[in-house]
């Protein structure tokens, strides 16, 4: 009996509600509802399975029957066997592969009792349609199906999948769960397996017959009325049905011999076959190869995407689902950074996971970084932390799957003063293990899911427009309470004031809000919002900065870009995520920025730097800022930023084993101008970081698991560079050094011992030395880098005394740490104008500290700089880290004595002092007998 109409509406709402869209789900899960239910949503199920697998099927039963009739009656066999047999298919998560051995099995058994009403069938030969007739063509592909069906499961699936199912090497990888790469490799097993089988069967198929596209011919609709009558047969396995009859054949032929799990059409082309092959055909060489006789495989073709699922090249793809049950979870978040950008906010993609679970991002080659996704409302999610990953052409795909929780969900409502209209906001919580972020609905409530099980988080609420920090609030609750069902609260007092909450089940929760901020309960029937008071806002809560940006000769620079940072009160920044904090200058150099908030949350003046950049010149980041306008009419006026023309760095990226790689990160350090430089390397694996400041530059290589980091002098006319980059440190190793007791470090030789060896690479000036090399002289030892501010500032200090003692006997080397190569060191020496000498430490192969260096270990070098100095009978006679006290207290004496007071020394004093120091105790060691 036909299906009513309120039955199919009936079937499309469950379709809808109870399981999610059938279409996009997996027949894994398909065949779940099929045999776990019996009811409307097991038919919806099954109905999906016959639409989505339904054309393939016919297409393997009319290439081996040549009647429609034959076939129809074939197909709905196939269907009866898969209703019959569902809960014992193996390999779920391709159904296709069965059907397609089934559907092979049971058209043989057709033909063979066609054979025997051949002579009916030459009665009415006239009236079969010439499209009906058996043709070569159809004699070749029923070969082909035969050693299709031959073939081995794993290289039947994947083939199947592809080519005659449609789908892209990522979406049937996804499918199996496998790379891409291996179903590459599977789908040019299967191809040269089959070539070889064919050519000793002397089978030909002609171009024509598959230049049309296995693909196109797999996705011919099947007709309705034989998807109605197929599901109505199949779920009532009518007896006395010419396809029931069929049906119990093949079941009990199965139950002799399982049939083989596989399903397949291959883009095979043998002899007249090229040009068909040459469509279809896909490897991941770069060459077409010359297969046997007559055969050429082309290379780069692929399985061709369906319309509506439009194929990703690279990518991150997975699915998220409910702990414990793997029930698929719709409307998590999944936000994966590929690069910095030329301003404050970084390129982020961001997808939604389906009805199914899923999701797929699509991703430009290289480098990228992963966070934990965000839970839908009701849920939350372990914290899984940041995953820096990479994708190319040997490795396109990144799958990443995810479990969440149920949890109970907290209502926040955000108001200013006495406004009571709610202000979106965003509220995030940590606590053990986990982040939490909210989401906001249509009313203007922040929705915050945590867990239901006992635990205590600190909140923070933050504004964009109206705060500068984040505003915390300390929540603690028992297991199982339930803030939908509040039966109380209690004003606990305090300043400002905490709450207990108890709910109809007795449990109970404590909130509070911090400093200036009040957190309130208030209830909406039994609903408990919390609600967040802001201070209010009045006509001096915002104010204007205007400032102008010159060039070196005073000119006014147009269309530079300025950005607001805030400085916040823990001494971090954060880049103003306000648009109308990102401002750019107008053709006079001028600059105007509206509604910057003037106090902090703690009351205080707020601070903001400015970061400027334009094309051409290096960028510049202010100093802090105190925001104090005169008035609420008059904005304040910022000082003057000057830009001076910037140089570049240029090099090529590569990996441990010397390839170069395509999107490597490539971040400048040090401050947010520099950042803002950010770039990638292309498909050679070279890069050029624009608009650098002259002088020295620390710059980060990113590759998923692969870094590299170093100071590199950017300067006019270097050579350009090669960085090799090298695995990120294993995280349990790392974790072990640095909780690894510091006694296990060397210790700073004794005043009076013998000084140890050092063990370095080149020197500056291209000579190789040792200490013995220099007995009978003083030796005065700094440790320094390129990246110790205190380092580079005392350097001029050194090169004086140097001038000063040299013709004297005394000796003045450098040893660097082992991070940066020796020609960055010279270019860095000769830019400052410098004539000591400098060594680079051997690395100690620590992972966690790179910076550290076998000599400065012998010499127990804790930090930097480090001064050591070395008699001429090669002892230590100082050492500033063996009583850093001592040390201290002898410096600060010494700028006493230099009329110097310590709490107004600027740092030219403060070096003045050093000098002096040093030069007294030179003297000493001279002027010993």
């Amino acid at each position: 009996m036909t299906a009513s109409r309120s039955d199919r509406v009936l079937r499309q709402v469950c379709q809808l509600f109870d399981f999610g869209r059938v279409g996009t789900m997996s027949d894994a899960q398909l065949l779940d509802r099929f045999v776990s239910r019996r009811d409307e949503v097991s038919d919806a199920a099954f109905e999906a399975l016959v639409i989505r697998h339904g054309p393939m099927v016919l297409r393997v039963c009319r290439s081996v029957l040549h009647d429609w009739h034959d076939a129809e009656d074939a197909v709905q066999a196939v269907f009866l066997v898969l209703a019959n047999r569902a809960g014992s298919i193996r390999r779920r998560e391709s159904v296709a592969s069965w059907l397609f051995g089934v559907a092979h099995r049971v058209s043989v058994h057709v033909k063979r009792g066609a054979s025997r009403r051949r002579a009916l069938d030459q009665l009415v030969a006239s009236q079969i349609l010439e499209e009906d007739s058996p043709t070569q063509n159809d004699f070749d592909r029923e070969v082909l199906h035969k050693e299709i069906n031959d073939l081995p499961e794993r290289l039947r699936a994947p083939i199947v999948l592809c080519y005659l199912q449609g789908l892209t090497y990522y979406a049937a990888a996804d499918r199996l769960g496998l790379s891409a790469a291996a179903i590459r490799g599977r789908l040019a097993r299967a191809r040269e397996r089959l070539r070889r089988r064919l050519i000793c069967r002397s089978v030909t198929i002609p171009a024509g017959l598959l230049a049309a596209g296995a693909v196109h011919q797999a996705e011919a609709a099947i007709p309705v009325t034989l998807i109605q009558s197929t599901v109505r047969i199949a779920l009532g396995f009518t007896a006395g049905n010419t396809a029931a009859v069929l049906a119990r054949g093949v079941l009990n032929s199965m139950l002799i011999t399982r049939i083989k799990v596989a399903t397949v059409l291959v883009c095979l082309g043998i002899g007249s076959s090229f040009w068909a092959w040459h469509a279809f055909a896909a490897t991941d060489d770069k060459n077409p190869q010359v297969a046997g006789p007559n055969v050429v495989i082309s290379p780069d073709d692929a399985p061709m995407a369906q319309a509506s699922q439009p194929a990703v090249t690279f990518g991150l793809s997975g699915s998220v689902r409910l702990e414990g049950t793997g029930e698929p979870i719709a409307g998590a978040t999944v936000e994966v950074m590929v690069g910095e950008t030329s301003g404050p906010r970084p390129e982020i993609r961001t997808v939604r996971s389906g009805t199914d679970g899923r999701f797929i991002v699509d991703l430009p080659p290289g480098s990228a970084r992963v966070w934990t996704p965000t839970a839908p409302v009701g849920y939350w999610m372990p914290d899984s932390g940041i995953e820096e990953f990479a994708v190319s052409k040997s490795d396109p795909f990144l799958r990443k799957d995810y479990l969440v929780r149920r949890g109970t969900v907290w209502d926040f409502r955000i108001t200013c003063g006495d406004e009571t209209k709610a202000i979106p906001g965003v509220v995030v919580a940590s606590g053990e293990g986990a982040f939490f972020r909210s989401a906001v609905d249509d009313a203007a409530n922040v929705r915050l899911t945590l867990p239901a099980e006992k635990g205590k988080v600190t909140a923070s609420v933050w504004v964009e427009h109206l705060q500068i920090d984040r505003v915390p609030i300390n929540l603690e609750w028992e297991s199982g309470f339930t803030p939908a069902a509040i039966k109380s609260v209690t004003n606990l007092g305090g300043s400002p004031a905490r709450y207990r909450l108890s709910d109809d089940h007795g449990k109970t929760a404590t909130l509070s809000g911090i400093g200036r901020i009040r957190a309130e309960p208030r209830l909406d029937g039994k609903r408990l919002i919390v609600a967040v008071l802001l201070p209010a806002a009045d006509t001096k809560a915002f104010g204007d900065l205007v400032g102008k940006i010159v060039d070196a000769s005073g000119g006014p620079i147009a269309r530079a870009q300025v950005a607001l940072v805030w400085v916040e009160q823990r001494g971090g920044s954060a880049a103003s995520s306000d648009d109308r904090h990102l401002v750019r200058t107008d053709a006079g150099g001028n600059f105007l920025i509206r509604s910057i908030t003037r106090t902090r949350a703690d009351g205080k003046p707020a601070e903001v730097k400015l970061v400027v950049t334009k094309d051409g010149f290096a960028g510049v980041e202010t100093a802090p800022i105190t925001f104090e306008p005169p008035s609420v009419d008059r904005p304040q006026v910022a000082e003057t930023v000057t830009l001076s023309t910037g140089v570049s760095l240029t090099g090529t990226v590569v990996d441990p084993e010397g390839k170069p790689l395509s999107g490597v990160w490539v971040t400048p350090e040090g401050s947010y101008a520099s950042r803002f430089r950010f770039t990638k390397t292309d498909d050679a694996g070279r890069f050029t970081v624009r608009d650098l400041p002259t002088g020295m530059v620390a710059l980060n290589f990113r590759y998923g698991k692969l870094f590299a980091r170093g100071r590199y002098m950017a300067l006019r006319n270097v050579d350009p560079l090669t960085i090799k980059l090298r695995p990120m440190p294993d995280a349990a190793n790392s974790k072990a050094q640095a909780e690894g007791p510091k006694a296990a470090r060397p210790k700073p030789p004794a005043i009076g011992t013998p000084a140890p060896e050092w063990k370095t690479g080149e020197w500056s000036d291209g000579r190789a030395r040792s200490l013995k090399d220099y007995r009978g002289k003083i030796v005065l030892l700094d440790f320094w880098g390129t990246w110790c501010s205190p380092c580079v500032k005392e350097l001029p200090t050194l090169e004086r005394l140097k001038q000063k003692y040299e013709p004297r006997g005394v000796v003045f080397l450098s040893i660097h740490t082992p991070d940066d190569g020796i020609e960055q060191i010279r270019h860095f020496l000769k830019f400052k104008k410098l004539t000591l000498v400098s060594g680079t430490d051997e690395d100690a192969g620590k992972q966690v500290n790179l910076r550290e260096g076998v000599t400065a270990n012998r010499y127990g070098v804790e930090g930097y700089p480090t001064l050591v100095m070395i008699d001429r009978e090669g002892n230590v006679v100082f050492h500033n880290g063996i009583d850093s006290k001592e040390y201290i207290a002898a410096v600060r004496a010494l700028g006493k004595e230099l009329g110097l007071e310590e709490s107004k020394m600027t740092e030219t004093d403060y070096l003045r002092v050093l000098e002096a120091f040093f030069s007294r105790a030179i003297e000493r060691v001279l002027n010993r007998p």
